[in-house]
């Protein structure tokens, strides 16, 4: 019998494969669903994804590629750059389109679990302050920053 945890990670696992015969009978195949972000693979201390990720798209076949247009949103914490407090923020990811050769799909089934999840790794601010941008301890390392008083702008005398 298969515990608990297996058969929930086999079943989310199912949630990311297309079915490539099933897009020959059809035009276009819709799917939509909440997944657990521990397919991120990310154990960090700085950077944690705190809620189900919404993921929606479609997939559907091109003469010899598979086309998939990725929406998704994702909710995750990081240390304010300011004060170093967690900050919950979120990530949205609005038409990632992605074509796949079906000549390199083995078994006529892919999992597009890996380029999501790139995707949302490099969609990932470096930086995020608390506050939408107004975090309270800003005041206090302004004496810190430096202070430009005259800009320089090194092709401004150039005519086009």
């Amino acid at each position: 019998m298969l515990n608990t945890f297996v058969l929930n990670f086999m079943l989310m696992d199912d949630v990311f494969k297309i079915y490539i015969d099933r897009l020959k009978t059809k035009d276009l195949e819709d799917f939509e669903t909440k997944v657990e972000p521990s397919f991120l693979m990310i154990n960090e201390n700085d950077l944690i994804f705190s809620k189900q990720i919404d993921v929606k798209g479609k997939a559907y076949l091109a003469q010899n590629d598979l086309i998939i247009d990725l929406n998704a949103k994702a909710y995750y914490n990081m240390p304010c750059t300011i004060c170093s407090n967690m900050t919950e923020s979120f990530l949205t990811i609005e038409h990632f389109i992605k074509a796949v050769p079906i000549s390199s799909i083995k078994g006529a089934v892919f999992d597009f679990s890996s380029i999501l999840r790139d995707e949302i790794l490099l969609q990932l601010p470096q930086f995020i302050e608390c506050n939408s941008g107004n975090c309270s301890q800003r005041t206090e390392i302004n004496q810190y920053l430096k202070k430009d008083k005259e800009k320089y702008f090194p092709f401004q005398d150039i005519e086009l």
